[in-house]
């Protein structure tokens, strides 16, 4: 009885040991992150829990949009604001988040301001 009992405590010790080393999703972490524009000017990148998404440049609103999240991509479609992509322009990017830093990947989007200004820094949560 007592080599059983060992038997399916190490059983149980591997499964967990197995569990807690497989690599799992990230998850994304909703929140303002901030960058600086090439003048330097501050941007800042907010994603809110209600799907929406909104760019300041020195505070003033310049887009505010949707997103959605899926595993390691996010989508993101502008619907208003002075320096929005059209509407019917949704973007397409893989995203890493480590050590507070959010980096974003184009996959396909077609406004080329937006995947510029995405992509070019790594974006500091705040």
């Amino acid at each position: 009885m007592a080599n059983s009992t060992r038997s399916g405590f190490a059983a149980i010790l591997c499964i967990a040991l197995v569990a807690a080393t497989t690599p799992r999703a990230q998850q994304f972490t909703k929140g303002t992150y901030a960058g600086k524009m090439p003048d330097a000017s501050a941007i800042t990148l907010t994603f809110a829990d209600d799907g929406k998404m909104t760019v300041r440049v020195q505070s003033q609103t310049m887009v505010e949009g949707k997103y959605v999240v899926k595993d390691d991509r996010i989508e993101v479609n502008d619907q208003t604001g002075p320096i929005a992509c059209a509407p019917d322009q949704t973007g397409a990017y893989t995203w890493k988040l480590e050590a507070r830093k959010l980096m974003l990947t184009a996959v396909k989007d077609p406004c080329d301001a937006r995947v510029s200004a995405l992509t070019s820094q790594a974006w500091t949560l705040q």
